[in-house]
C-alpha cells in the first residue's frame, strides 16, 4: 500500500504492520514523524497487542497536482516514451521528478545537444515484474567519445546520486 492511498483515509495499526507504514513514509520525514507519533501514542493508550483505529491527514489535496505540474515541467526538457505511463510511474516514485531534473542539467553539461527520453521498463537485472525508469541518452557519437563521456558523467556525479533513486531509475546510451 502506498502512503497516499493512506492519506485522509482510516487504517488499522498493529505492532506487526507498523514497518509497514514506516516503508510507507520513508520517503518523507515530516509524514513519518507525524505517523511515529499516533503509532507511539496509539500504541500506549491501547496496548500493543491491540489494533486500534486511527484517522489521520498528512497532505493537502493538491499534492499530486503539484506532482502533476512539476511532471510536466520535466516533459518540456525531455522526451517521455510513453506519456502516461512515465506520468504514472514519476506519480509512484515521485521523488525521483528532482532526480530527473538535476539529470538533464548534468546530461546537458557533456552532453550538449543528445535527445533525452524515459522510457518505463522492466529491469532484466530485478525480480520479475520489477519496473524502472530509464533515462536514455541518444548519441551520434563515435562509441569511444560516447563511452568517455559517461564515465565522466558517472565520476562526477551519478554514481553518488544512484544510491537515493532505490533502484528506479538508470541511466543508458543509445546509439544512433
Amino acid at each position: 500500500m502506498e502512503l497516499i492511498q493512506v492519506i485522509n483515509s482510516s487504517v488499522f495499526l498493529n505492532r506487526n504492520s507498523f514497518t509497514s507504514i514506516e516503508e510507507m513514509a520513508e520517503k518523507d520525514a515530516e509524514g513519518m514523524a507525524k505517523i511515529v507519533n499516533m503509532v507511539r501514542y496509539t500504541m500506549t493508550q491501547g496496548g500493543p497487542s491491540q489494533a486500534v483505529h486511527i484517522s489521520f491527514s498528512l497532505y493537502s489535496d493538491n499534492e499530486e497536482k503539484v506532482n502533476e505540474k512539476k511532471i510536466e515541467n520535466l516533459g518540456e526538457k525531455i522526451e517521455f516514451g510513453n506519456r502516461v505511463e512515465v506520468t504514472a510511474f514519476l506519480l509512484k516514485n515521485d521523488f525521483l521528478i528532482h532526480i530527473i531534473n538535476e539529470a538533464v542539467e548534468k546530461i546537458r553539461e557533456i552532453f550538449k545537444t543528445e535527445k533525452l527520453k524515459l522510457v518505463v521498463e522492466t529491469d532484466p537485472e530485478m525480480p520479475i515484474d520489477s519496473k524502472v525508469l530509464s533515462l536514455k541518452i541518444f548519441t551520434e557519437l563515435d562509441p569511444i567519445r560516447a563511452i568517455n563521456s559517461l564515465d565522466k558523467l558517472n565520476k562526477e556525479w551519478w554514481l553518488e546520486i544512484k544510491p537515493m533513486t532505490k533502484q528506479k531509475l538508470i541511466i543508458e546510451e543509445e546509439y544512433v
